[in-house]
């Protein structure tokens, strides 16, 4: 079932229905993220295809001397997007809708981050429901790295 996204008073995004678990230590981390992978691996082919993973880790920390309170999120995205369907359509397959649906999230993601370079007066978070969740991420003095892993076989050349 989809997921509720809220923005908070302060600005902080909160989703409805969604699992959150307070880590400790670096070991609990990696634990939890590979219960994620083992949830993930899981799913039947076609549920994993229409959906995004998304992971967020809020740290929190008081500076020795200071004694002031640190704070600062990290998110993994995941958006999976299944393979082309061979032979139907025309050069490399028919787009699915889940493939179509990935290739909208990562559109409205490219035209935030665009945005947000450019110092553009409005920018359009609310067009997709990773771009609100990410919303904190994504501006002011935050950094962002996109990694995408594409398929290098000639046979998916035209995907």
């Amino acid at each position: 079932r989809p997921l509720q996204i809220k923005q908070r008073p302060r600005g902080q995004t909160e989703v409805e229905g969604a699992a959150y678990r307070k880590l400790r230590t670096a070991c609990d981390a990696e634990e939890f993220v590979a219960d994620v992978r083992e949830r993930v691996a899981a799913l039947p082919a076609e549920r994993v295809s229409l959906c995004h993973v998304v992971v967020t880790f809020h740290v929190s920390t008081t500076h020795r001397l200071s004694g002031l309170k640190l704070l600062g999120k990290a998110a993994c995205v995941l958006v999976a997007s299944p393979p082309r369907r061979e032979g139907v359509g025309g050069a490399g397959g028919s787009v699915s809708s889940a493939e179509a649906a990935a290739n909208r999230t990562l559109l409205g993601l490219g035209d935030v981050l665009y945005a947000v370079h450019r110092q553009e007066k409005h920018v359009s978070y609310r067009n997709t429901k990773l771009t609100q969740l990410l919303r904190d991420c994504l501006g002011g003095l935050s950094k962002v790295l996109v990694v995408t892993h594409a398929c290098s076989s000639p046979r998916r050349a035209l995907q």
